[in-house]
């Protein structure tokens, strides 16, 4: 994802949370009443940059190899509080383990990817169908398993943004289907770990 695309990201959704501060400051009820919420769902990853990157590296060192990242599937965790019928905050835990890498054909190693955020949540509809969008910064820590030799660092850790947007379900007043698509973004050593994230959970409001 070039630098652009990452910009044009981040302004829509400061937007949209600056739009949303803005909206009525009136007690909420139902669906998006003030309070904590945990969340726990399955996550499906794809690295955007690193096949490319990696095969660049190494083009720069004299050697001609195809890389390929596997998809992983992972899991995360969210504990957020809602404080304003439109606005919330949100601690997220992502991990994304074993996800093999070939090198011409054949699995080479394998990374674990862990990524810990603080975001805030702007939401733009309040009904029992609840669309937003969010923001966050933290840090993603890579872990590679199996590379001795290869001259690939064992680990990384990034400071990172991270921008997405989905959708709550409400079934009931206290639990909710949360599908979420997002944009994890690492800097520094990390900086072509990109990685696109689809997320399909349960939402529970305490």
């Amino acid at each position: 994802m070039g630098g652009m695309s990452k910009a044009a990201w981040a302004l829509v959704l400061i937007a949209s949370l600056l739009g949303s501060a803005n909206a009525s400051a009136e007690p909420a009820q139902g669906h998006s009443r003030s309070g904590p919420y945990l969340y726990f769902g399955g996550v499906a990853a794809h690295f955007t940059q690193a096949e490319e990157a990696s095969e660049d590296a190494l083009d720069d060192a004299g050697s001609d190899v195809e890389f390929q990242y596997e998809n992983p599937l992972g899991y995360e965790v969210q504990l957020g509080y809602r404080f304003h019928e439109r606005l919330g905050v949100q601690s997220r835990i992502e991990f994304l383990p074993d996800a093999d890498v070939k090198i011409d054909g054949d699995k080479a190693f394998s990374v674990d990817t862990r990524t810990y955020t603080g975001e805030i949540i702007a939401y733009f509809t309040t009904s029992e169908v609840q669309f937003f969008g969010l923001m966050g910064v933290g840090v993603t820590r890579m872990k590679a398993k199996n590379s001795v030799g290869l001259g690939i660092g064992d680990k990384d850790t990034s400071a990172t943004m991270r921008v997405g947007t989905g959708v709550d379900i409400y079934m009931t007043p206290h639990l909710a289907l949360r599908t979420e698509i997002g944009v994890t973004i690492p800097s520094g050593d990390g900086e072509h770990s990109d990685h696109m994230t689809l997320g399909l959970g349960l939402l529970w409001r305490l």
